[in-house]
């Protein structure tokens, strides 16, 4: 369910571009293929891209399949489905869900139709992810959970009212995770006097592998096992680690875009009012 390597999304459309883009002629769709062309061109670069850095490309491609399904002449399904596969390989489920979707409804008999079916279903649930995470920004609520942790104590983010709460979605299986713990470690023994606490949630499928790293790495903040994923899917947790820093009001005050910056301690510090170290 998670991602923790990025998909490679230029050799995907390379290896997709062999049979499916079509004209009715059996030569290679020209018209389509000079838009691959400025789409691979883009993901070489290798920098994270969204959908608005394919906006003319996604325009040139309804505007193909708009002129063909019109005239009844050429291939109207191609243009869209490629649409929805550049939308998975820059890993925006939602789009490429909502893509999908519109190809079983608008082209049902299409030989697409039931692979782009298959595909809305594999995507769904991280589609919902991305939904939710989006909604998970600093200045935003925290909407809180109840669990009962590792030790079988209450585990929720309103039982620590009043403190700075750190959520670490985690897993051994996750290389930046593990490398992440020695200075949570030394964060949480410098401020737990201060208000500082952190909740982990596990995202290990073993659940042999939680108690088993605690013990070995000397973890000393409340975990839970989310053993069937339901708080990663809820809080959108697609790509390990995820962190939120929630305030002493409940309200997110830094991401993981800042767990692994110069600045994270200085979020801490700020959010339990204490002065900047110098």
């Amino acid at each position: 369910m998670f991602r923790n390597i990025p998909k490679i999304a230029l050799i995907a459309l390379i290896v997709l571009w062999g049979f499916p883009f079509r004209a009715a002629d059996p030569g290679r769709d020209k018209e389509v293929d000079a838009v691959v062309s400025a789409i691979k061109a883009k993901l070489a670069n290798g920098t994270k891209l969204s959908a608005e850095d394919f906006k003319e490309e996604v325009a040139r491609l309804e505007k193909i399949s708009a002129e063909r399904r019109k005239a009844g002449t050429g291939e109207a399904v191609g243009p869209i489905f490629l649409i929805a596969q550049v939308y998975d390989a820059i890993q925006d489920p939602t789009r490429a869900v909502e893509t999908f979707e519109r190809i079983v409804k608008d082209f049902p008999e299409s030989e697409f139709a039931s692979m782009s079916k298959n595909n809305a279903d594999v995507l769904r649930p991280e589609a919902k992810m991305q939904q939710a995470r989006a909604k998970l920004v600093v200045g935003a609520d925290f909407p809180d959970f109840n669990k009962t942790d590792l030790n079988g104590r209450e585990m929720s983010v309103s039982a620590l009212k009043g403190k700075v709460v750190l959520i670490d979605f985690w897993a051994t299986f996750c290389p930046p995770c593990m490398a992440a713990l020695p200075e949570l470690k030394r964060l949480h023994k410098k401020y737990a006097s201060e208000g500082f606490e952190i909740l982990g949630i596990n995202e290990d499928e073993n659940p042999e592998a939680l108690p088993r790293a605690v013990d070995r790495l000397g973890l000393t903040w409340p975990q839970y096992h989310d053993a069937d994923s339901e708080l990663g899917l809820r809080y959108g947790a697609s790509m390990l680690p995820e962190v939120y820093l929630i305030g002493r009001d409940g309200k997110i005050v830094a991401t993981d875009e800042v767990l692994h910056t110069d600045s994270f301690e200085a979020h801490i510090r700020k959010a339990l009012g204490l002065k900047t170290e110098n």
